[in-house]
């Protein structure tokens, strides 16, 4: 099936439980670029240090598109959140992540859709990392990101874990 396809009609009430989100496979990367580059509202050139794609289907099509990366060395906000002391910082960093791209594919206006792909995405993320997630911080601005504020939880450049359950 083409991972492309229409969004169900308005009004209908939505069933999420069926989202499944997972890496991108061999083959997508072009498509999942391509979609990125032209629908995103920063574009997309490419990822600095290592990252992860992700992508959200529903019914059998893609809805949405994640990227991760490599947390950056250095952010005032989401280190003066943590609070870690410079010395944990610099030991515990890979425990950090970051959001760097996150798209709800157009024409799929569903109620609840972002807050449901964002957070199975964290959980996935948890998982593959063993349970060692600390934080994730988003390069989004907090005005055009479409959850706001992370699926309801508190906002202040990176998200603890405990919080984003």
């Amino acid at each position: 099936m083409c991972p492309l396809t229409e969004s169900p009609a308005r009004g209908e009430v939505p069933d999420l439980r069926s989202v499944q989100v997972r890496l991108l496979r061999t083959g997508e990367r072009r498509l999942w670029d391509r979609l990125m580059r032209e629908h995103h509202y920063l574009g997309f050139r490419s990822f600095v240090g290592e990252s992860l794609r992700y992508v959200a289907e529903w019914e059998g099509r893609w809805v949405a598109l994640l990227g991760w990366c490599s947390a950056a060395l250095k952010c005032q906000a989401r280190d003066r959140f943590i609070g870690w002391p410079e010395v944990l910082k610099w030991q515990r960093l890979g425990l950090v992540v970051n959001n760097a791209r996150f798209l709800i594919l157009p024409g799929e206006r569903v109620v609840n859709l972002a807050s449901r792909v964002l957070s199975l995405n964290l959980k996935s993320r948890r998982e593959a990392m063993g349970g060692g997630l600390a934080a994730t911080s988003s390069m989004e601005s907090r005005k055009l990101f479409g959850c706001g504020r992370w699926c309801g939880r508190r906002h202040s450049g990176c998200v603890p874990w405990e919080e984003s359950r």
